[in-house]
Formats: structure tokens, C-alpha cells, sequence
């Protein structure tokens, strides 16, 4: 794992990172918002804001957590529900009935840390 603290490393992967983020955001349907709260947990400035090419390390450990997600909900769903599964309601006891999507936006990284745990679990078979 990277260490994001390290503001080279941040320059270095940051652009690359906001790239893959960007284009995980498409399929997901993700509104500018919310791409925005996702990106935002834990810090004050937006993607409006400054150069988007210089993420913080918290940025860059959530993007990291949603390729993860990302990419395990493709090992266990076909398409397109790999990418429709954020946006659909879910009744397992974490999500509340509520979207995946809501869930991490509403709990911040702690949520965004135990969607990223669920999804790779299930992704091998646990």
C-alpha cells in the first residue's frame, strides 16, 4: 500500500487516481454531488476547488477503497449489476434499506470502509 501521506506520492498518483475515480463515477451514475461527498469525507475542499490533481491523503485512501469496491462488485456481479448495486436499495442489516451509496455517503469513511470489506468478502465467498 501506498503511503499517501507522502506528498510525492500523492502528486504522483493523484492524477491517475482521480482519473480511475472519474471514470467509476460514470457507470454509477453518480451526480456531481454526490461524486463530490464521496471524494470529500473527510476533508473541506471540492473537486471546484484548488487543482484536483493534488488529492489529500484521505482523498486518495477513498478512492482507493471504492476501485476496491469497484472491482469486487464485478467479481461477483454480471454487468450491469456490478454498477447498478450502489444505487439500488439493499436490506442487509448494515445499509438500514437503504442505497449502498446513501449508506457511505451518510457514515463517512468508516461506512466506506465496512462497504469495501463487505463487497470483498462476498467476492470471496465469505
Amino acid at each position: 500500500m501506498p503511503d499517501f501521506g507522502d506528498q510525492a506520492v500523492r502528486l504522483r498518483l493523484g492524477p491517475s487516481a482521480l482519473r480511475m475515480f472519474l471514470r467509476i463515477a460514470e457507470p454509477w451514475q453518480l451526480s456531481g454531488e454526490e461524486t463530490r461527498q464521496l471524494l470529500c469525507l473527510t476533508c473541506a475542499a471540492s473537486l471546484d476547488k484548488g487543482d484536483p490533481n493534488r488529492l489529500s491523503k484521505d482523498q486518495l485512501r477513498c478512492i482507493s477503497c471504492l476501485i476496491s469496491i469497484y472491482e469486487a462488485l464485478h467479481r461477483v456481479h454480471g454487468d450491469p449489476l456490478a454498477d447498478e448495486w450502489v444505487q439500488l436499495p439493499n436490506s442487509n442489516a448494515i445499509f438500514g434499506e437503504e442505497t449502498p451509496l446513501t449508506y457511505v455517503i451518510k457514515g463517512g469513511t468508516e461506512a466506506l470502509q465496512k462497504l469495501r470489506k463487505y463487497v470483498e468478502g462476498r467476492a470471496q465467498g465469505r
